[in-house]
């Protein structure tokens, strides 16, 4: 029992180390890219619903868009080979986000920056912390398993996934939800001051 709290607190330490990594790489990234090429991947982009319609096709697609990194953590937290990928996902969500911020920072300079920042803010304030709880979680129950492979099933009493890791992953549906309803409202309006 002992275990669970410091392995969690390794799995925050290592995920916010990768993922500030991730954001610096994806910033630098950005900056080294041509304008061309920042366009054709601002472009690829699914910020807004067809036509800028606010429509339930426009929520669960944002929807998806908020959770997969999500998804991916908590999924990775049932299998031993998320020791790995949780840290690496971290990596990877600092860095694209990171890249669309700096990319849309500029292609519009100096004025994109309060719509930036307003596209943004949900992402930041809602999503990023629910994935740090749920990469954390996640990181610790695959140290617990990978643990428990390599004594050769000495723990096989205990179990990393109780009543808190299923509330924790509860909390955060709601709010992911909630967010994705937020940007899904914001994001039409900021697109069409954008254009």
């Amino acid at each position: 029992m002992s275990k669970a709290p410091r392995g969690g607190y390794l799995g925050v330490a290592l995920c916010a180390s990768l993922f500030v990594c991730g954001c610096f790489v994806g910033a630098a990234a950005a900056g080294a890219l041509t304008r061309d090429s920042l366009r054709e991947y601002l472009s690829g982009l699914s910020l807004t619903s067809e036509g800028g319609a606010v429509s339930a096709a426009a929520y669960f697609s944002r929807l998806l868009s908020a959770c997969k990194y999500h998804i991916a953590a908590v999924f990775f937290g049932f299998s031993v080979v998320g020791v790995a990928c949780v840290p690496g996902l971290a990596a990877v969500r600092g860095f694209f986000l990171c890249f669309t911020v700096s990319a849309l920072t500029r292609m519009y300079g100096a004025g994109g920056v309060p719509a930036t920042l307003a596209m943004f803010a949900t992402c930041v304030l809602v999503t990023v912390p629910c994935f740090f709880v749920l990469s954390a979680q996640s990181f610790s129950s695959s140290l617990a398993l990978l643990t428990t492979v390599a004594r050769r099933g000495a723990a096989r009493g205990t179990s990393p996934y109780g009543g808190r890791f299923f509330a924790r992953c509860a909390l955060c549906v709601p709010a992911l939800a909630a967010s994705a309803l937020i940007d899904t409202l914001l994001l039409t309006r900021i697109a069409r001051w954008l254009a």
